[in-house]
Formats: structure tokens, C-alpha cells, sequence
């Protein structure tokens, strides 16, 4: 397996590169979300090839693959912010960035996961800094957390800002009492 895993790390195959990804996500490679943030990049913008490979993560259902898909989205996040330092306006007819779509799409793809499995990895993104990741996990719970999720979700309403999430709280608050 280290071989594929090294073939597909210098290959310019999008294929042996999946091949490279699958290894180092199955067996946790600490380079996995660089890997599959190099496919996503080399893929030259196509979106079906793109929503391909994140479904090929997100198929297999793990908090593992959570994690990988966010991982990703804050390596995207931070290249933005590099491109983009605080007080560079950027103007709102221009495209958005590669870093933009794709982590956009990666955070679509959270918002859609609904295997209890991925529960454990949720529950970690509460606390996050980015608001969107918190709000996946506030989503996800919503949509398939249990009735201990409600403590946490409680915990998290009386330290949250912002209006929209603290909405979206509740709504999973409720969502986990009905059940």
C-alpha cells in the first residue's frame, strides 16, 4: 500500500492520485486532506469531477471522512485568507476564487452527511471557530443527534453571537426533543 500511496503522491494521473487518496485516507495518513486538496485543485475547476472525489470520501460514512472534509475546507480557508489580508477589498462582481467554490461545495457536502456514525466528529466541530462549520454540526445534530446532543447544543446557545446560529440551535434543540 505505501507504494501506491507514493506512486500516486508523484503521479500526474488524477486516477493514481485518487488511488493515493483512498490509500492515505484508509489508513489515516496524516497527509490525506493535502492530498485530496491537491486532486481537488488539479482537477482545473471541473465541478463533476470535484463532487466525484468528495462523494468518494463522504461515501464511506465515518467521522474520519468528516474530519478529512474539513481539514480540506480550513487548508482552502487559510490559502484565501493569504490571498485576501484583511483590508484587500475584494469586489463583489469578480468570480469567486478556487478557494471559495471548492469550499463552499465541501461545506454543502457536510450540511448532507446523515449517518449517525459521523456523530463523534460533528460534536468536535461545535466549538470550532468558523461559524459555517458550526453550523454543520448544529445541522447535522439537528438532523440525527440524540437527546445527551441537547446538554451540548445548550452549552453552546449561551456562548454564541451570532443571531442566525443561535436560531439554528434551537431549531435542533427542538428537532432532537420531537424525536
Amino acid at each position: 500500500m505505501t507504494q501506491v500511496y507514493a506512486i500516486a503522491l508523484g503521479s500526474k494521473d488524477p486516477q493514481e492520485k485518487t488511488a493515493g487518496l483512498n490509500v492515505a485516507f484508509y489508513f489515516l495518513k496524516a497527509d490525506a486532506a493535502g492530498l485530496f486538496q491537491e486532486l481537488l485543485a488539479s482537477s482545473g475547476g471541473n465541478e463533476t469531477f470535484q463532487q466525484r472525489l468528495i462523494n468518494e470520501i463522504t461515501g464511506t460514512d465515518t467521522p474520519e471522512a468528516v474530519d478529512l472534509l474539513v481539514q480540506t475546507v480550513q487548508k482552502l480557508m487559510d490559502q484565501w485568507r493569504k490571498k485576501h489580508p484583511q483590508g484587500t477589498i475584494v469586489k463583489p462582481q469578480t468570480a469567486p476564487d478556487y478557494e471559495e467554490k471548492t469550499g463552499a461545495m465541501l461545506i454543502t457536502t457536510l450540511r448532507q452527511i446523515e449517518n449517525p456514525k459521523t456523530l463523534p466528529a460533528f460534536r468536535k466541530l461545535l466549538d470550532n471557530k468558523e461559524p459555517d462549520f458550526r453550523l454543520s454540526a448544529v445541522e447535522a445534530l439537528g438532523k440525527m443527534g440524540e437527546k445527551e446532543d441537547i446538554l451540548l447544543l445548550e452549552n453552546m446557545l449561551k456562548k454564541e453571537t451570532d443571531d442566525y446560529l443561535q436560531q439554528s440551535i434551537r431549531g435542533a434543540i427542538k428537532s432532537i426533543n420531537n424525536r
